[in-house]
């Protein structure tokens, strides 16, 4: 971490369609991504937004799309100084599928100091959490 990425790989007992519906449907994101709302159209060139109670906490842009394999976004955190002072980062999802398994691999590069330390061991929760919500069902 310290060239500031950060890389979590998860593997899931679900089809990469519902890994996928986890990562881009509100009322999943909010049961695993800090009860926030994650808000897009999904479209290349389109904003996203983590959002709870009309309040931005994330934002970005989706840089790349390609449902239910690779999704590439910006990511700016908005709701903390200092990491709202940094430069923004890229976010990278791989979902691919091994046997009865969907392995997601995840990177966060270019990350400033602030946005490493606000960022420090989310990742992990936020995929153990998809983890748990989607072999639950």
């Amino acid at each position: 971490m310290a060239d500031g990425t950060c890389e979590v790989t998860v593997d899931i007992h679900a089809t990469p369609e519902r890994v996928w519906q986890a990562i881009t449907d509100p009322t999943l994101t909010r049961e695993y991504f800090y009860g926030t709302d994650i808000l897009s159209d999904w479209k290349v060139g389109s904003r996203w937004t983590s959002e709870s109670d009309g309040n931005v906490s994330l934002e970005g842009k989706i840089l790349e799309i390609d449902p239910p394999r690779r999704l590439v976004q910006t990511f700016n955190v908005r709701d903390d100084d200092p990491a709202a002072s940094d430069e923004e980062s890229t976010v990278s999802w791989e979902l691919t599928r091994e046997a009865d398994m969907t392995r997601v691999h995840l990177v966060h590069a270019g990350q400033g100091e602030a946005t490493l330390a606000y960022t420090d061991g989310g990742w992990e929760y936020i995929l153990d959490g998809m983890k748990d919500l989607l072999e639950s069902e």
